[in-house]
């Protein structure tokens, strides 16, 4: 025999970098057993992907906030979203869709919509913030409300690609 050299068992871990990582107890607890979502063992599969567009229902998001701009969806081209009767055209490049004001623009005025975007898809590895479940995802601002309990949940509207 030359030689002998150890037969080690690697294991890939995706764990992000980002420096809030530690604080967000949902994706990662240490401290309770099973009080999270396994996370980091879901992201040694996948850490996401932008393939489908994930349409966050609430208080608009702040798309320019640096750990959700990448990961904001924007409008290829011109879109229609019918309110009853009526119809509304948001240009490309929009965000989504603003149903209290009936914009085109769904920038968050409450911070509850942000923060659900974060806990969806902040993106991931950046070194910065927080880190999403989706580090890659693509989302779409829906704001159908200004504060949580202002607007009856029985408002709804259409998206119809123009």
């Amino acid at each position: 025999m030359a030689y002998v050299e150890p037969n080690y068992i690697l294991r890939i871990v995706a764990f992000p970098n980002d420096p809030e990582f530690g604080n967000l107890w949902g994706l990662r607890n240490n401290g309770t057993r099973g009080a999270d979502i396994s996370a980091v063992s879901a992201w040694d599969v996948s850490t996401g992907s932008a393939a489908n567009v994930v349409g966050i229902v609430d208080t608009g998001i702040n798309y320019n906030h640096p750990d959700l701009a990448a990961n904001m969806w924007s409008a290829p081209a011109a879109f229609t979203v019918r309110i009853g009767n009526e119809d509304i055209i948001c240009p490309a490049g929009s965000h989504g869709f603003n149903a209290q004001t009936r914009t085109c623009d769904p920038m968050d005025d409450h911070g509850h919509g942000t923060h659900v975007a974060g806990t969806v898809g902040a993106a991931g590895n950046n070194s910065l913030g927080v880190v999403g479940v989706n580090w890659s995802a693509s989302m779409m601002g829906l704001m159908r409300q200004r504060r949580p309990r202002q607007t009856p949940f029985a408002f709804s509207c259409t998206v119809i690609p123009t």
